[in-house]
């Protein structure tokens, strides 16, 4: 079992690995080739092409750096979270604005009901569980529902299923716009304050446990 975890582990790695390697080996060539150009072709449209290249090979480095190394740090017990009194459907429909694409949301939620988390993690969480139903296109449905067992949320769209929701590894499919390791940040988030993600028949279901006023 312990070598089982590790090789988890070490494929989980390698996929980082790869995911990194790929904007940062776009970003610097972006920069030699600009570096190597006459100052008057570097405002050119080939000189402008190329800075638009690597600043988006940037952004998704970025924003791969930030979610691994929130993943790691919420698993360890390093985040210091500031737990506040949240409004669910507004924190929903934001990050349904944020998330959705072009296709858009439907958002159904219970306006008052409130659940205790730290707000900027739980932005991030839903916004990360939003895009992944809206991949390919997909128009979102997310829907929450309260009751004495607790509070549940079903996001759907594009089809999600349990291996969707386990550690990636090299090999498993990359994300252009860099967020291919959001679902992992959402499960992280999920766990270190109480709740559960899971996917069941193609959608993502979010459960917070306990009654709730």
């Amino acid at each position: 079992m312990k070598s089982d975890a590790c090789g988890s582990r070490a494929g989980y790695l390698g996929y980082v690995a790869h995911e990194l390697r790929n904007p940062l080996s776009t970003a610097l060539w972006c920069t030699e080739l600009l570096g190597s150009m006459q100052a008057a072709d570097r405002g050119g449209p080939r000189g402008v092409k190329l800075a638009l290249t690597a600043r988006r090979a940037i952004g998704r480095l970025s924003r791969l750096i930030e979610d691994h190394l929130l993943s790691e740090r919420l698993e360890a017990g390093g985040v210091a979270l500031r737990v506040e009194d949240l409004p669910l459907a507004e924190l929903l429909a934001e990050a349904a604005a944020r998330g959705a694409g072009p296709a858009g949301a439907d958002v159904e939620a219970p306006e008052g009901l409130r659940i205790q988390g730290d707000r900027a993690l739980w932005a991030r969480a839903l916004e990360a569980l939003v895009a992944a139903a809206a991949r390919g296109g997909s128009r979102v449905r997310a829907q929450v529902l309260s009751a004495p067992a607790g509070v549940v949320m079903m996001i759907s769209g594009s089809r999600v299923g349990p291996e969707d929701l386990e550690l990636p590894r090299r090999g498993s499919p990359s994300d252009p716009s860099g967020a291919s390791l959001g679902l992992v940040v959402a499960g992280a988030v999920a766990a270190s304050q109480g709740a559960s993600l899971a996917a069941r028949d193609g959608a993502l279901v979010l459960t917070w446990p306990g009654p709730r006023p």
